[in-house]
């Protein structure tokens, strides 16, 4: 997916993520990448560092809706390596502590948002919550 047209397309396609800030589809996935490698090196964070990661999963979710569907599935190709990388890191929430974390359980559906990182602080802020 590095095609400059394609960039172009994924470029044009966008989400609003609060009042007046709209992001498009390129800097959702560099965001849930970056978003993924902090668990990955059990860097600093807490627990509304891991529900902001998952509302940028949700925004991925919604704005690959949006695209045709040729360039939807090389979209989520990508995404999915992301998102194997995260569940490689995360285990279930069986506890269910991510809900208690969250300020906006009514939106938490997809598998994601029922994961948490295996260790780190994210972790521990999530256990002490």
């Amino acid at each position: 997916m590095n095609d400059e047209a394609d960039l172009a397309r994924l470029a044009a396609v966008t989400v609003t993520v609060a009042p007046g800030r709209d992001l498009d589809a390129i800097t959702l996935v560099a965001a849930w990448r970056a978003h993924v490698a902090t668990f990955e090196g059990d860097l600093t964070g807490g627990a509304r560092d891991h529900v902001a990661a998952l509302c940028f999963r949700d925004w991925i979710a919604q704005v690959s809706a949006l695209l045709p569907a040729d360039l939807r599935h090389r979209y989520d190709r990508t995404v999915a390596v992301i998102d194997a990388r995260f569940k490689a890191v995360t285990e279930p929430d069986v506890d269910g502590l991510v809900e208690r974390a969250a300020d906006f359980p009514d939106s938490m559906h997809d598998w994601w948002w029922f994961r948490i990182p295996r260790t780190g602080p994210v972790r521990d802020d999530l256990m002490s919550g």
